[in-house]
């Protein structure tokens, strides 16, 4: 595989952010700290990775459109997968959890949440539009991982990135990501392209700075040349001495006027024009002749939402997840209980449920006053 060690330096400090905020995202979805940290990549025989991962493992894989075209292969212990399936159903974080298709459900979406992260953070990092497409769960134990890097890897060799990833209290591994020829190559040629437009630009900015700062220099020593030029013609010209007393009213002299006795001119004073104000005066409102009334006329016709509340209950993810069709819900609502009547979610009136036709309407039973109806509107 044709990657020097510059581009393999900068596959690992990009997938190191990327990663970062692929920890976050699933450290909120979970409540528990999650780092993902010290990547370690490397060219990898294919054959040398499955005889790693074959056993006892998952594999989630991700597809990149965008900027980037190809595939990656996240791989983790099985028990990790268990321990975060759980986490994301609300549990502790078991590592016995059965791994059946509620885990695998649970699984995928912890996943796509992660990798939306980085793609998300890869496009910020590399100045382009990177997606992913939805993350496929492997089960190693029906599909061997040998088969899924014949996917990625179009020789014998791929890129495998190592991470730490540790969660709080729960679990420390790794955490392997297997990239393609086409998706490193692609990876690296943006992040040394980045690097290299902004060294660019910090030599252009440091550069137009020093030649700034010299220009600034010749100007100020040209300026003080002309200045000291000014001074020493001034201090040998020869003027005509003057017999001229100052008065003492007037304000010391300065330097300049001792030397060549000018006396300092005479305070002048403007005199303001008188200006002439005149106090305001507004033409007398008067009421409208309907009163209110208009007021209230343009209001009738703005539409409002109704809904009937039928009722609420409080679920855990686990529950959510595990809703079939047939499922039953219990609601908070007794059977014949009045109905909330809401408008723009605020509560009018109760009422309770009858057919009109083919249709459900609403038997008001109790309402407030329309002046109530009109505050809370």
């Amino acid at each position: 595989m044709n990657l020097n060690d510059e581009q393999i330096d900068a596959i690992g400090e990009v997938l190191n952010m990327a990663m970062g905020s692929a920890a976050t995202t699933l450290s909120q979805l979970v409540n528990k700290k999650i780092s993902i940290t010290s990547p370690m990549v490397d060219i990898t025989d294919v054959e040398q990775i499955a005889a790693d991962f074959e056993d006892n493992s998952i594999g989630v894989m991700i597809g990149y459109e965008g900027e980037i075209e190809g595939s990656s292969l996240l791989v983790v212990r099985r028990t990790d997968g268990s321990i975060i399936a759980d986490l994301m159903m609300g549990g502790e974080g078991n590592p016995e959890l059965p791994f059946d298709d509620l885990a695998e459900s649970a699984l995928q979406e912890a996943m796509n949440q992660m990798m939306g992260a980085a793609s998300t953070a890869l496009a910020s990092l590399l100045g382009g539009r990177i997606n992913i497409m939805p993350p496929q769960v492997i089960n190693f134990d029906e599909q061997p991982i040998a088969e899924s890097l014949r996917q990625i890897a179009s020789g014998n060799e791929a890129v495998e990135v190592l991470f730490d990833f540790t969660g709080e209290n729960v679990f420390q591994t790794k955490l392997v990501m297997i990239l393609s020829e086409a998706v490193a190559q692609k990876m690296a040629q943006m992040a040394v392209s980045k690097a290299k437009a902004m060294v660019n630009t910090q030599d252009d900015t440091i550069s137009m700075g020093s030649s700034h700062s010299e220009s600034q220099s010749t100007l100020s020593q040209s300026a003080s040349q002309n200045i000291n030029n000014i001074n020493q013609q001034a201090t040998t010209s020869s003027f005509p001495q003057s017999s001229f007393q100052q008065p003492s009213s007037y304000p010391p002299q300065t330097q300049q006027q001792n030397q060549y006795n000018y006396p300092p001119p005479p305070p002048t004073y403007q005199q303001q024009p008188q200006v002439q104000a005149f106090q305001a005066q507004f033409q007398q409102l008067q009421p409208s002749p309907q009163g209110d009334s208009i007021n209230i006329e343009n209001l009738l016709n703005i539409p409002l939402e109704l809904s009937v509340s039928l009722g609420n209950a409080k679920m855990t993810l686990k529950e959510v997840l595990e809703l079939r069709s047939g499922s039953v819900i219990e609601l908070n609502k007794l059977a014949g209980e009045a109905l909330e009547v809401m408008i723009n979610d605020e509560l009018i009136a109760k009422g309770e449920v009858v057919v009109i036709d083919e249709n459900f309407g609403i038997r008001i039973t109790e309402i407030v006053s329309p002046r109530e109806r009109l505050e809370k509107i």
